[in-house]
């Protein structure tokens, strides 16, 4: 086998004569028409010559040395007894026209356009090795333009950054191999792929084909040899992505159906990690197919075909998956596999596949047998596991619905929230595995955003410390793609933990359907129906009962008065005494809500200024405002500047006659984070509907007009009649929690002014 003689740079148009030309003379050939008719080759010229790629140019590199190519030569080829070459060579594909002269000048001078434009148009390169019949020691491919603008096709790419005689390039792809026949067979190739893909290993670090053969086998074949190798069993191929530290699982077998395989990818892979397909594989021959033996791919991309399957009970968005790509060593990177199941027949057995190929000339049939993931090894919850969990929190949010009639007192809101669980039931739902960072990017770009576990606001979810993964279903409008809910599931928990995070409303009408849900497991409805499968209940859906019976009474009040705080201006002259604690004061009742409707507000001084507290417990703690003689005793005295949700001002009204009061939060102290002007009104109106009863106050509309003029112009003054329309189009969920508060256990069997304590 010859050394390359050609010169170390060579620039010359793109054309597939020449690319022939120059493997047969690297790799020492004999025959042209076998290197013509290699598949690899053919998919890479195909590929260059399509008119949206339009390769124009091909620079190469008769030496280069190639770091894995270099440890498989010194695992295997170095003790071969003929002399085989240690240095590759490389192609580089641009879509500009330019010459040799072109590029030499660029690189001696300072030619910044040039480069640009050799940037721009850089298309990828491939390296050859200096070997027969398996040429391909990496191939480097920008994917197809179609791929990766469109929103319902998603391919996996990394960036890969390349030094051409010191030019700097990069092309965001995903790294080829073919398999040697050596130190790699399909499943060597697969695994290689599927670690180059994954975000958690640097592509320096990438182990070579003859490593992750080593590692597989652990030192040793099941039979035989290690080199040659003759493959890796599934056993082996859970041990080498194990031994380069990766969390290694069978995700799918052949005993579940290709909905559920179509479902695994797209979980996976929104979240850019890769799965390994293993399969059987077939070959059109004549009027007959071919057993080719079984065969592995790496899963990169899939696309989305939408209506491909009716809405007919849960529909996952997953179903209508019509392609995957794959990078099969056989043939090359993004290769096209039809989720379309072509049934054929092979002597007397009848058998079930997908077609796999380019484009139309799709001669060979993949027949699926087993799905291979290697995760992060903090990813312990599988996907199947939240599976199985929608779905059987689909089922019984659907029985609740059936039997579920709007009634009661709030009829229309009784139907609202009836109406928003059917909109859940009908829409398309589709999970993936995500970070909590890109979770917060997501929230925090998106226009609309309703409440996150039933608090109003981005800032409700934003602030809120989350698990670094999380499996989230997100549930979609299945005609206008509108999203109105996301159910996160911690991926790093165990399967009997408190698995449900929680829940995000993107529309109000989600969030009632939220509320439905909720009075669903309050009033144990759901509990009722453990009759029909107690483990599955147990198991699967029970992870939402746990959630909402944990957090019920912290949800209402967080919806009702917002989140607690610390007091967040510093103590005046007055609050503190000469040991530097806060002021204690025996003039300030605590009252407990329910119970403010059976008291005497006789104590209350209509000559008096008066401030108030709502406590972290829901309780409303009210004293005189002081502040005389530069003595003051304001809102932290009433909490002994412990936390506080929110607090404001209580002044008599002034008019002749008038026994009214009136309700603002004017405070420093706990007041600061109220902004919002429908925030502002649906707070007030909590605490005079539920803290206030019995007593003639109203909540201060000036003053909120005031206040959203003055420090945060969000809407301008309120109406008449604006008010009302507010609480309804922005607040629902709130409205619904004046007087449920008695229903907890912190607050029930209050009913007399024996629960008023002095603080």
């Amino acid at each position: 086998m010859p050394h390359s003689t050609l010169p170390p740079l060579s620039v010359a148009k793109f054309s597939a004569d020449y690319i022939i030309d120059f493997v047969r003379y690297i790799t020492g050939w004999n025959e042209r028409d076998e290197v013509s008719e290699k598949t690899q080759l053919k998919y890479l010229c195909n590929y260059l010559a399509i008119d949206h790629v339009n390769c124009q140019t091909v620079i190469a590199e008769s030496d280069y040395i190639d770091r894995h190519y270099l440890e498989d030569y010194a695992e295997y080829y170095a003790r071969c007894f003929p002399s085989h070459p240690k240095k590759c060579s490389r192609l580089h594909f641009f879509s500009s026209d330019f010459t040799s002269s072109d590029f030499r000048r660029c690189l001696s001078g300072n030619n910044q356009a040039l480069k640009k434009s050799l940037k721009d148009s850089y298309l990828g390169f491939a390296v050859i090795r200096p070997i027969p019949h398996t040429v391909f020691a990496r191939l480097c491919l920008r994917p197809y333009s179609a791929l990766l603008r469109n929103p319902l096709k998603k391919v996996l790419t990394r960036k890969v950054e390349v030094s051409l005689f010191g030019l700097a390039l990069s092309v965001e792809t995903i790294p080829f191999i073919e398999q040697d026949k050596v130190v790699s067979a399909c499943a060597t190739s697969a695994l290689w792929v599927a670690l180059g893909a994954h975000t958690d290993i640097s592509p320096n670090l990438l182990p070579s084909p003859s490593a992750i053969t080593k590692a597989a086998t652990n030192g040793g074949a099941e039979a035989g040899r290690i080199f040659p190798t003759a493959g890796l069993s599934p056993p082996q191929i859970l041990r080498g992505l194990r031994h380069f530290g990766l969390e290694p699982s069978i995700a799918w077998s052949a005993e579940n159906s290709i909905q559920d395989l179509k479902a695994l990818i797209y979980g996976y892979l929104s979240n850019d990690m890769t799965i390994i397909l293993g399969g059987e594989m077939y070959e059109r021959s004549g009027s007959g197919y071919t057993h080719l033996g079984a065969h592995l791919v790496c899963v990169t991309g899939y696309s989305i075909k939408k209506g491909l399957t009716p809405l007919q009970g849960l529909k996952f968005h997953s179903d209508d998956m019509d392609k995957i790509y794959v990078h099969d060593d056989r043939s090359g990177p993004y290769l096209r596999l039809s989720t379309d199941i072509q049934e054929f027949t092979r002597g007397k057995q009848k058998l079930e596949g997908m077609a796999l190929g380019v484009h139309e000339a799709q001669s060979h049939i993949f027949i699926p047998t087993i799905a291979i993931v290697g995760a992060y090894h903090k990813i312990r919850i599988p996907y199947i596991h939240i599976q199985d969990v929608c779905v059987a929190f689909h089922a019984y949010l659907g029985e609740s619905v059936r039997s579920a009639v709007p009634s009661g007192g709030d009829a229309e809101r009784s139907s609202e929230m009836h109406d928003g669980a059917i909109s859940l039931l009908k829409s398309c739902w589709e999970i993936s595995l995500i970070t909590s960072t890109k979770l917060k990017q997501d929230v925090i770009e998106s226009k609309n955003f309703e409440a996150y576990n039933g608090i109003q606001g981005k800032n409700s979810l934003l602030l809120q410390n989350m698990p670094r993964f999380l499996w989230r279903c997100r549930i979609s409008d299945p005609k206008s793609g509108k999203r109105l809910s996301d159910i996160l599931f911690d991926a790093t928990e165990v399967p009997q933990g408190n698995v449900l995070v929680g829940y995000i409303a993107w529309t109000l009408e989600a969030s009632f359907a939220w509320i439905f849900v909720r009075s669903q497991i309050k009033t144990r409805v759901w509990q009722g129906m453990r009759s029909a499968d107690k483990t599955k209940f147990r198991d699967l859906a029970g992870c939402f009962i746990k959630f909402f019976s944990r957090d019920e009474n912290d949800a209402f009040l967080n919806t009702a008065y917002g989140p607690i705080g610390l007091p967040q201006r510093s103590l005046k002259s007055g609050e503190t005494d000469v040991n530097q604690n806060i002021t204690i004061r025996t003039d300030v009742p605590k009252i407990i809500p329910r119970a403010s409707e059976n008291i005497s507000w006789n104590f209350l001084d209509r000559s008096k200024k008066y401030i108030w507290v709502i406590d972290a417990a829901g309780d409303i703690i009210i004293g005189e405002d002081i502040a005389s003689s530069g003595q003051f005793q304001g809102h932290p005295t009433l909490t002994d500047g412990k936390p506080g949700r929110i607090a404001g001002e209580l002044n008599a009204v002034k008019r002749k006659g008038s026994t009214g009061w009136r309700l603002n939060l004017q405070s420093r102290t706990y007041s600061q984070h109220v902004t919002e002007k429908i925030d502002m009104i649906n707070y007030l109106e909590q605490v005079v509907a539920d803290n206030l009863r019995g007593l003639n106050v109203k909540v201060d509309y000036s003053w909120v007009n005031a206040k959203v003029e003055t420090e945060a112009p969000i809407g301008g003054r309120i109406k008449a009649g604006e008010k009302n329309k507010a609480v309804k189009d922005g607040m629902s969920e709130r409205k619904s929690t004046a007087g449920a508060r008695s229903k907890h256990s912190n607050h029930s069997n209050v009913s007399n002014p024996k629960n008023i304590s002095a603080r």
